[in-house]
């Protein structure tokens, strides 16, 4: 068995060869003395010596030695000491310990780094190999008796119980709040998307308005195709729409009269019945600017186009100082991103743009984005490599911007100023790369799968024109002189009844009102709510 020791002015000389043990030589093993004199703060502090030996002793010697009369008084005497280290009572030197030769290392409890140290000279956590001679600066902890000890592991455990029971409550009551609020209240207008395709059915169910609003056109015009349908002739734009709503609702067709059926208690939609989703009979408002996409003439009135809507997030943006200092100390850069668009080859990608760059001899910023641009390539001195970065604080930094084609970049884009080359990846990038090159703010497309050193370089060299740049920055002051959100929030309340109805649940909530738990959730959201003024 292994014996525990702590060095705390340890004399370390070597025993005397008098001692009365034989043996070739001269190995000895010294005895643990333990000093109950010494007390700090009211505990005792128990001294005692590393135990030594020399490796040059046979496991017959050992054994004989440890069972002579000479050597009986060198056994320790143990106590139960206050340190946090335990020593076996009963110490006995059977011949089992003799046969690992020597005891070289003294075996010590694992303690954390820094853990009640009274010196920060060391901050070695002791560990199960510590070296005999290595001092290690006693714990504060070592003195504590075992019954402080559970005091203090109590105390902590209580305190660890009481911050969990608070944590749990505060859970519970956010949970039940929400509970109630969700069982009590009830939509008296629905905002929604056209793609959401729940929202007619449930404003159907409740009795409610509802009005659409979305970045691109989904009501079916003459003036351009549906952005999901590429359709080359105008004489297939309006129809677009009509087989876009088509192909989706049967796609949705039983979700939806699952969902009419079991949740709405309403009645299924046929098969063949003339309801295919569209949205023409519902007040819609499309959030672009009309100096982009004006609104086509056969929109009627239900058709508002209220201009952008634009999140502010550049105020609080602050740039690194590397940053700052590479955009002043040159021409006004390029950006080139895509985006959280994925790339099949990032690498291929990345050189083709450090090559036009330089075709071109221009400066560029990189956005990496989710397609890891510019991650393992070389990147010039004249190119930046951009991680993330709000794009209305970056885009009135840079000359001309290449990206996919949302619908939010290339507002933002146009919003700067800056003539925009549009690489379109899928769905409605194609339609916006297309509004660009018409108004003259960018060149034609380039799809990414055509995306080459060539193409590249002669969209750089097309955006960098006076002419087109003089057109950037006419849209820019119309955008910036359009008032999106209140435009959005005037045709909301344009469209709405001169009365709002009031909502009515579904005829199953009626007949059954609420279940005892529900009842239960909701005296006590009514009881919690009365601090509040509710």
């Amino acid at each position: 068995m292994d014996r525990i020791g702590i060095d705390n002015g340890i004399d370390k000389s070597p025993p005397s060869a008098s001692s009365g043990i034989g043996g070739e030589g001269g190995s000895l093993m010294e005895a643990t003395s333990i000093d109950l004199n010494q007390e700090t703060s009211g505990t005792k502090v128990c001294r005692t010596s590393m135990l030594h030996t020399y490796e040059n002793v046979s496991i017959d010697e050992q054994s004989n030695q440890y069972s002579t009369p000479e050597t009986n008084h060198q056994r320790p005497k143990l106590m139960n000491s206050s340190s946090v280290v335990e020593v076996s009572k009963g110490f006995s030197l059977s011949p089992s310990l003799g046969a690992r030769r020597g005891l070289d290392y003294c075996i010590t409890a694992p303690v954390q780094r820094n853990l009640f140290l009274e010196s920060q000279e060391s901050a070695i956590s002791r560990s199960m190999s510590e070296k005999r001679g290595t001092p290690m600066p006693p714990l504060k902890l070592d003195r504590l008796s075992e019954r402080e000890k559970v005091k203090i592991s109590l105390y902590t455990m209580s305190r660890i119980f009481l911050v969990y029971l608070m944590f749990l409550v505060y859970v519970f009551l956010c949970l039940f709040i929400c509970y109630v609020y969700a069982c009590e209240y009830t939509a008296q207008a629905i905002i929604a998307n056209p793609p959401a395709y729940g929202h007619a059915h449930v404003a159907e169910a409740l009795g409610v308005p509802l009005h659409m609003f979305f970045t691109m056109p989904w009501t079916p015009t003459y003036a351009f195709p549906h952005p999901l349908a590429r359709v080359p002739q105008s004489a297939g734009y309006w129809l677009s729409y009509i087989l876009v709503d088509l192909l989706i609702w049967w796609g949705i067709r039983g979700h939806i009269n699952n969902f009419r059926k079991n949740k709405l208690n309403l009645p299924p939609i046929a098969y063949f019945s003339t309801y295919h989703g569209s949205i023409s009979h519902l007040p819609t408002g499309y959030m672009w600017s009309p100096h982009v996409v004006p609104k086509p003439n056969d929109w009627g009135p239900l058709v508002d186009v209220v201009g952008y809507c634009f999140y502010d997030l550049g105020s609080k943006y602050q740039p690194s100082e590397e940053f700052v200092e590479w955009i002043l100390k040159g021409s006004p850069p390029i950006y080139i991103g895509f985006g959280s668009m994925p790339l099949e080859d990032s690498i291929k990608t990345t050189n083709i743009i450090l090559e036009a760059l330089k075709n071109t001899g221009q400066r560029g910023i990189i956005d990496r984005g989710w397609g890891d641009l510019g991650a393992h390539s070389n990147i010039p001195d004249d190119v930046f490599l951009l991680v993330d970065c709000p794009h209305d604080w970056l885009f009135p930094q840079c000359s001309a911007v290449v990206h996919h084609g949302g619908a939010g970049t290339t507002a933002t884009g146009l919003k700067a100023g800056c003539p925009t080359t549009i690489v379109p990846f899928f769905g409605d990038q194609f339609f916006w790369g297309e509004r660009i090159y018409q108004k003259g703010l960018g060149p034609s497309p380039i799809p990414v799968s055509q995306l080459t050193v060539e193409s590249l370089s002669e969209a750089i060299t097309f955006m960098l024109q006076p002419e087109v740049n003089s057109r950037a920055m006419e849209i820019a002051v119309s955008i910036q002189n359009e008032d999106g959100v209140g435009s959005a929030v005037d045709a909301f309340h344009r469209n709405l009844p001169a009365q709002l109805p009031l909502p009515t649940p579904p005829p199953s909530e009626k007949d059954e009102g609420p279940n005892p738990l529900q009842w239960f959730f909701i005296q006590i959201g009514r009881v919690c709510s009365l601090p509040c003024g509710s």
